[in-house]
């Protein structure tokens, strides 16, 4: 049997999106929350309490700059039976677990964007190994957005979260390695690097990669990187870069999953096992914008396949 993510479709108004979302996962959103009270005690020494009190305080900013999703965060607390701070924890976990050391790489994701020259068709694909630790896998989902009056989004998500990796019905994608990439289906591609004081954009022509670091020299000042993690991410940046470029006018669906299985210069590697370093690949993820498919696998790639996933309303 092929392991795969289960799957949702929710419709109506964000909040009543959110609160089908908290009912189809009532129990994954416990075991989320349970991992993050773990993480955050571990990382950051913060009790229970302590952690719901830090998520609270990114309630405002959300209210003042997405009341839609406030909205809809308040809808998964309706739905799985939690309290507004839990809610708000599930949608900030990295944040709140890592506040004793804030912006931490934490050795997460490889991402990447190809199209024209780069591909096979000329089209674009877009995707990532998502790694994070903690065995979250067990309860993340496939999720439809289908908010009335927009465009359906379809992502894989962390139950609860109510944003993470995927892509919309009009062909625009998101990936995340603590930083944002973004690319649709005309070729657009752009990595937003930020931090809490700035941002800067990084533009890719065909091809744009990205791991857990810096790349813009104006950026540099504000790396948290231990040596350490820098090197890690470092390794799967020039790697993904390297397989990509060695493939140029050929990549497809079946050779990006071979970039994404791959293990050079490992444990520094873009496929990443349980064992080798706290997060590794509980995710593999590739977007083909102009299908508007998605190909998911549970784990690291190398063990699974990939599953479809058609994205539309």
């Amino acid at each position: 049997m092929i392991a795969r993510f289960p799957q949702h479709h929710l419709h109506g108004s964000h909040r009543a999106v959110g609160r089908q979302h908290g009912e189809a996962l009532r129990a994954e959103i416990r075991a989320h929350l349970e991992l993050i009270y773990a993480q955050s005690a571990r990382r950051s020494s913060l009790a229970p309490e302590t952690a719901r009190r830090w998520a609270l305080a990114f309630g405002p900013l959300i209210g003042e700059t997405a009341p839609h999703f406030l909205d809809e965060i308040e809808g998964v607390a309706e739905g799985a039976g939690i309290d507004r701070a839990e809610a708000l924890l599930l949608q900030v976990r990295q944040e709140v677990a890592h506040v004793a050391r804030f912006g931490t790489v934490d050795l997460e994701c490889t991402s990447f964007a190809v199209s024209g020259p780069y591909t096979r068709t000329g089209g674009t694909f877009a995707g990532q190994n998502a790694d994070l630790a903690g065995g979250i896998e067990a309860f993340s989902a496939v999720l439809t957005f289908a908010v009335t009056g927009k465009a359906a989004v379809t992502m894989l998500v962390p139950a609860g979260q109510i944003s993470y990796l995927g892509m919309s019905s009009e062909g625009l994608s998101t990936d995340a390695n603590f930083l944002l990439l973004l690319s649709d289906r005309a070729g657009a591609m752009v990595d937003i690097e930020t931090t809490a004081q700035e941002h800067a954009l990084v533009w890719g022509d065909g091809c744009l990669v990205h791991a857990n670091h810096h790349v813009l020299p104006g950026m540099a000042a504000h790396e948290t990187a231990t040596a350490d993690e820098l090197h890690n991410s470092i390794c799967r940046h020039e790697r993904i870069a390297a397989l990509l470029e060695a493939h140029r006018g050929r990549l497809d669906a079946d050779t990006l999953k071979m970039v994404l299985r791959d293990h050079g210069n490992r444990p520094h590697s873009i496929c990443a096992h349980p064992g080798e370093r706290v997060s590794y690949s509980f995710a593999s993820i590739i977007s083909d914008l102009d299908a508007g498919q998605m190909e998911i696998a549970v784990g690291p790639p190398c063990e699974h396949d990939y599953v479809r996933y058609e994205v539309r309303a």
